[in-house]
């Protein structure tokens, strides 16, 4: 984590750059005092599934935090600011930056990266230019370009931290996560206290399993803002890896604290509490996810396994069968049948096991559980049927077979 100090000459990932933070739900500070605009003016969400790790292979989905939600999810460094005018041809530089930065904010990206390259003319070496070209390629998501723009500010001032933290944000978008590792630790070794690099570099070490590497950052962030959500909800998904779910719930219950509404947390504090057998707790928070959640259908199979685990078989019915409804899956209707069976309902159990059997016809728990089920109401010819398909499926099926 402690590289070089030379930047390397990859090709970037895409990134946004700025500095006033636009989401208002964003808590970060580090505006640069030039007034550049903040990344955050780029809107760019994205999810985080699809992180590599350090060989380069692609890692599985680790219950990554959905970064649309965060201010954390646009880049940030130099942006558009209007030059000091000082005459001659400070002055033609400063109006020509000035056009550009007002065509950026009304979305004419190349007009505008035209009326900036007519003020580098007049000013070659200045930083905020070439951050504001940048910005308006990332804008455009021209990411190669942007990092190239950003990778020329950076020449003129290697100490310039907020361009440094746009070439990292660029190569993090591009999924070139370890030269975006480099860059940030340079940010930070320029600047400790840069929160958003600390939440990202800890995004990076989190999603490629080094999760002791991702705690100590998001610990220090959570530090220096006791009311960053995002810190609090990504240490508690590095605590939940390593099986500590009691110190993952205190995190999630704490980031609901700081905001109620939270959907994608709310479900993160159930699951939690069911890996940690408070499955009480757990269905309560499962119950506040809405069906018209994406989460809705994994909040309603976990609710119902937790009503089944506190012996709550009606509720264990309801659950299920409104999952069944998000999202028709045969494990599912195999497991609404087994709660009518120990609700005693013998018909609509049945009904629930040939369902299972409708959607995927060798369904082996399904098959066995109608078959015994005609089995015990004397049914013979359709118990053999059933037992005869599964003997099939598996000639080693023990229960089958008897």
């Amino acid at each position: 984590l402690r590289p070089g100090r030379g930047i390397a000459r990859c090709c970037l990932p895409k990134v946004a750059l700025a500095h006033q933070v636009a989401d208002s739900g964003n808590s970060m500070g580090n505006n640069p005092s030039d007034g550049r605009l903040d990344v955050a003016e780029v809107d760019l969400h994205e999810r985080r599934g699809d992180i590599v790790g350090a060989a380069g292979t692609a890692l599985q989905p680790r219950q990554h935090f959905d970064e649309s939600r965060s201010g954390f999810a646009l880049g940030g460094g130099a942006a558009a600011a209007p030059l000091e005018a000082k005459g001659g041809k400070n002055n033609e530089a400063a109006n020509a930056n000035a056009h550009g930065v007002e065509l950026l904010r009304q979305g004419q990206h190349r007009e505008a990266v035209r009326n900036f390259q007519v003020a580098l003319a007049h000013e070659p070496g200045s930083v905020q230019i070439l951050n504001n070209i940048g910005l308006a390629y990332a804008k455009m998501q021209d990411f190669s370009s942007a990092y190239e723009w950003y990778e020329k500010a950076y020449r003129q001032d290697t100490h310039d931290v907020e361009t440094l933290f746009s070439l990292a944000w660029v190569e993090r978008k591009r999924q070139r996560y370890l030269h975006a590792r480099e860059l940030f630790q340079k940010v930070l070794d320029l600047q400790p206290e840069h929160q958003k690099a600390l939440y990202l570099l800890g995004d990076i070490l989190k999603t490629a399993g080094d999760y002791d590497g991702a705690m100590w950052h998001f610990q220090r962030l959570v530090r220096l803002d006791p009311h960053s959500i995002d810190a609090h909800v990504s240490l508690g998904q590095c605590y939940e890896q390593g099986k500590q779910y009691s110190r993952a719930a205190q995190l999630y219950s704490h980031a609901l604290q700081l905001t109620p509404g939270r959907t994608d947390v709310i479900f993160l504090y159930g699951k939690v509490s069911y890996l940690a057998k408070q499955y009480k707790l757990a269905v309560q928070q499962f119950d506040r996810v809405p069906d018209s959640d994406t989460r809705a259908f994994e909040a309603r199979t976990h609710a119902a396994k937790a009503c089944r685990e506190l012996e709550l078989h009606e509720r264990a019915v309801v659950n299920a069968e409104r999952a069944a409804q998000l999202r028709p899956h045969p494990d599912v209707m195999h497991f609404a049948g087994e709660e009518y069976l120990r609700l005693g309902d013998q018909q609509k159990a049945a009904q629930w096991f040939s369902s299972a059997l409708d959607l995927e016809p060798g369904h082996a728990s399904s098959l066995l559980e109608l078959g015994q089920l005609m089995y015990r109401q004397s049914r013979w010819q359709e118990a053999e049927g059933h037992f005869s398909r599964l003997w099939e499926i598996d000639r080693s099926n023990a229960a089958a077979i008897k």
